[in-house]
């Protein structure tokens, strides 16, 4: 969308670079907001949207607003906006920065809500956009991260525009954490790794059990990174699939090994019941290691100290079952919701993700299923089962 080139004859400035400046006089911005007010329609919606909610005259300038909005700006009195343009009432760093006010400056004519409203009047259908705004908000500068929509509204055969605001500062800021955490920490390992190797050719000690030790963590917590970038998505990609062919009761032995000190093992058995020798899967080992790993640390969770969790691996048919079982019983309201992503019986942000990530993992990258049965006689049995060559075995 190009600027307006409007121009005040009294100023060698443009009136506006941008949307038009011209303001409708306080008297019928009152008279506006008072017939306004009496609307059913306008007042269910200025009520109900769970964001921040204006409605705009044709100027730009606030007619109503909801109470999300008086909260995010501290004003208890919606007359204390009124007649503003969204920018003003938000005191966006810029809305000053030309006589015709919010709107009207160059920097306007690259917002996504001056966009947005101005998009919506000219062509009298909703638009979308994003907005970052530079503004002050309790007398504190900040950043807000906004999705804006418009859409025309009718009222006694005058024309308005309902702007949607939705707040997802928060969600763009953990984003871009994430990103810079994934980052920064995946150059430290590659450049400890290469530490690893250089030192270990300097003294001669490649084949050194320690110094292969510590190369393999370092080659797993990689790994580990790789699946948290998988789980902090919203869809299950990224995360480069790596298939080998594992011997199924080392795999399992290993498992057993990492977890015999877990504190949720404290005084509790892992029994592995007796594994084919030469039983394999093709797969890609640290998930499979993974899945494995919340079915046991879950069922260790579930179990009384005294108690014991069972671990079984066998072959049927082409296919390689994996079974974790404890004494508990979960609940039907449980059960009903058990893989589903954050839904946990446990207090506090974060829970939620090892089911979650058991089936994800499992189905969409390992080409398996995952399963349970619980009974109050028999106990809870969580299953995992692979197919022993995977069709696509080569990525």
């Amino acid at each position: 969308m190009q600027p307006s080139s409007f121009r005040d004859p009294k100023s060698a400035k443009p009136e506006t670079y941008f949307a038009p400046a011209g303001r409708a006089p306080l008297a019928a911005v009152r008279a506006a907001a008072t017939r306004i007010a009496e609307d059913a329609v306008v007042g269910q919606l200025l009520q109900n949207y769970g964001g921040l909610l204006v409605l705009l005259n044709e100027q730009r300038q606030i007619l109503a607003v909801n109470h999300q909005l008086l909260g995010l700006l501290g004003v208890d009195d919606a007359d204390q906006v009124l007649g503003l343009r969204p920018g003003e009432a938000i005191d966006c760093v810029h809305a000053a920065d030309h006589a015709g006010g919010c709107g009207t400056s160059r920097f306007c004519s690259t917002c996504g809500a001056a966009i947005a409203i101005v998009l919506c009047q000219e062509a009298g259908a909703p638009a979308d956009r994003e907005c970052v705004l530079d503004c002050h908000i309790g007398g504190q500068a900040t950043t807000l991260d906004l999705n804006v929509h418009t859409s025309r509204i009718d009222l006694a055969g005058q024309g308005y525009v309902l702007l949607f605001l939705q707040d997802v500062t928060a969600d763009k800021r953990r984003a871009a954490v994430e990103r810079a955490f994934f980052h920064d920490i995946n150059n430290l390992l590659a450049c400890l790794l290469g530490t690893v190797v250089v030192q270990a050719a300097a003294s001669g000690s490649l084949q050194d059990e320690s110094v292969n030790q510590v190369r393999s963590m370092v080659l797993r917590i990689a790994k580990e990174l790789e699946v948290q970038r998988a789980l902090s998505s919203a869809n299950p990609v990224g995360y480069p699939v790596q298939l080998v062919d594992c011997e199924v009761g080392a795999t399992v032995d290993q498992l057993r090994q990492q977890l015999v000190d877990h504190p949720a093992a404290r005084d509790k058995r892992i029994d592995v019941r007796p594994i084919a020798r030469g039983l394999s899967v093709r797969t890609d080992q640290h998930l499979l290691i993974r899945v494995l790993t919340n079915m046991v640390i879950n069922a260790l969770e579930a179990t009384p100290r005294g108690g014991e969790v069972t671990i079984e691996a066998s072959a049927q048919d082409s296919q390689r079952l994996f079974t974790v079982w404890n004494a508990g019983h979960i609940p039907d309201r449980v059960a009903m919701r058990i893989f589903q992503r954050y839904f946990s019986t446990k207090d506090g942000l974060g829970r939620g993700v090892g089911t979650y990530s058991m089936k994800l993992f499992a189905e969409e990258y390992l080409g398996g299923t995952v399963a349970f049965s619980t009974h109050q006689s028999e106990g809870t049995r969580f299953s995992l089962r692979l197919p022993s060559e995977p069709e696509a075995a080569d990525g």
